[in-house]
């Protein structure tokens, strides 16, 4: 058996821990992957990726960029499947692809932490298949992750929040990979 010395017990204890940080949670919403089976042309719904609210500014050229990513990353790993892009008028599904983001509170035990509540955005990025001609869900599922820590709060009874100015980490090659991993094999 190998000798493990301290420090390199400390490194692989914070690997373990830094590898479950922000796991990402994959749920079908619904639909079945046998309805895909036989069909192996998309062409990019008309709704896909449509943002929600009125962005201006580096918010909306963060919006184009994410869905640039996106159909990016999706465009490879459906064509790794064996899915082809074609014209609308030619496919015999449509792809939509959904972003979203929710703030989750996290309350924490001020006997073991510094600060008492952390807010975090939480992203999820939910993928459907749809019939070309009629436009009906065949399949959808949605990835989930943490995309960053917004405010830490402090205090027992009035909690006092402190922003935090952090990049935001949407994990997309993680997120499309798990998503179009449970479709079928062409």
């Amino acid at each position: 058996m190998p000798h493990l010395s301290l420090p390199r017990l400390a490194l692989a204890g914070f690997l373990l821990a830094a590898a479950g940080c922000s796991p990402i949670q994959v749920r079908e919403v619904e639909g079945d992957e046998l309805a895909l089976v036989g069909r192996r042309s998309y062409a990019w719904s008309e709704e896909s990726l449509r943002p929600v609210g009125d962005a201006s500014g580096d918010e909306a050229w963060s919006q184009r960029e994410l869905e640039r990513r996106v159909r990016e990353l999706l465009d490879r790993h459906l064509g790794a499947r064996g899915f082809r892009r074609v014209a609308a008028a030619d496919a015999e599904l449509l792809v939509a692809a959904r972003t979203s983001i929710e703030v989750d509170l996290r309350e924490r035990d001020p006997m073991f932490s510094f600060d008492t509540a952390r807010k975090v955005e939480v992203g999820t990025l939910t993928l459907q298949m749809l019939e070309a001609r009629t436009r009906g869900v065949l399949w959808s599922a949605s990835a989930q992750s943490d995309l960053r820590e917004v405010a830490r709060g402090f205090g027992l009874t009035n909690i006092r929040y402190e922003p935090i100015d952090e990049p935001r980490d949407w994990k997309l090659e993680q997120k499309v990979h798990e998503l179009v991993s449970r479709l079928p094999e062409r």
